[in-house]
């Protein structure tokens, strides 16, 4: 017969050792699969953000693991558009995303031509994303312009080997299994976890 005690379940963080406290993680890589540290770039005032909350500044350089390009509804918003999310690991070694809609999304696309007729993949790549001021009869905005280089080989296979183990995603951008035109590295056994 059991007592008490041994029918209460002990109430555990996947993310911490129990014994050292020491935030699990592999090669100092922190990731919670669909959930990455979200860069937002602010096509109001041409500047990029962490979480809407802290601003970076009007521009950033990363080096992608993954990518995907997608057509949807996204964020409450009534009319589709044309999205891509660009995946990286961030200064503080954090598995994170950024997006981009619309024109900056087909900005966007378009490296991965220029990319390919490098004979290179995006994810060979190190981006710099700016901002590019326009305006409308609306008023005015910013769309972000890409510039790409190759990225240190050594830096690249690093992140590689990490998108090939871990399923690289956001949950909340997954609408259905059309998961559009992505990086072979994109969700890497995002499919069988779902299974």
């Amino acid at each position: 017969m059991k007592t008490k005690d041994q029918n209460k379940v002990k109430e555990t963080n996947p993310f911490v050792n129990e014994t050292t406290g020491e935030i699990l993680n592999e090669n100092g890589i922190l990731y919670v699969p669909g959930h990455p540290k979200q860069y937002r770039f602010d096509g109001q005032k041409g500047k990029v953000n962490i979480n809407g909350e802290e601003e970076i500044g009007n521009s950033i350089t990363i080096i992608p693991m993954a990518w995907r390009i997608f057509n949807e509804k996204m964020f409450g918003r009534d009319k589709e558009g044309v999205w891509a999310e660009i995946f990286f690991m961030d200064d503080e070694n954090c598995v994170s995303s950024i997006m981009f809609n619309n024109s900056s999304a087909r900005n966007f696309e378009s490296q991965i031509y220029k990319a390919f007729y490098k004979k290179l993949s995006l994810t060979d790549c190190k981006i710099t994303i700016t901002s590019d001021p326009k305006s409308n009869d609306k008023g005015k905005y910013y769309v972000a312009l890409f510039k790409i280089e190759s990225a240190p080989i050594e830096k690249v296979e690093a992140l590689q080997k990490f998108a090939s183990t871990n399923p690289i995603y956001r949950m909340d951008t997954i609408i259905d299994e059309n998961l559009g035109f992505c990086s072979p590295t994109y969700g890497a056994n995002l499919m069988q976890l779902s299974a």
